[in-house]
């Protein structure tokens, strides 16, 4: 019951925008929303991990493990039901197979205002 009340509210959260396509990421979860609601809160106790390592790659120039580093994110973000995330991620993720820093440079920060205006909206629902 309790799970299907978070599911309920994380609907709530994000009825008014297009960050989190809900359904999708509980259909990906084999339609199971206690699996659905795990993979959301392991995603979102990395987010911090993962947006730290995204900004040092790029301070360093560091392309490879950026590039690592952010198809992991398109993936999960993907997992999830975060599509438009996921398709920023990739962009950035294709940039970087072609060793386009400039590019990773232009969209880096348009992704992690996506990314952060995501885990705000997750810490509303899951810290509570």
């Amino acid at each position: 019951e309790e799970s299907g009340e978070k599911v309920q509210s994380l609907e709530e959260a994000f009825k008014d925008q297009d960050l989190l396509d809900i359904d999708y990421g509980v259909k990906h979860c084999a339609g199971d929303e206690d699996i659905y609601l795990e993979i959301l809160g392991s995603y979102y106790g990395s987010i911090d991990e993962n947006a730290g390592a995204l900004e040092d790659y790029l301070e360093k120039d560091d392309i490879d493990n950026y590039t690592i580093k952010i198809h992991s994110v398109k993936s999960t973000s993907r997992t999830i039901g975060a599509k438009a995330l996921g398709d920023l991620a990739a962009e950035l993720e294709n940039a970087g197979k072609k060793r386009d820093m400039a590019l990773i440079r232009k969209d880096h920060a348009a992704f992690m205002d996506e990314y952060m205006k995501l885990k705000d909206l997750l810490k509303k629902v899951l810290a509570g």
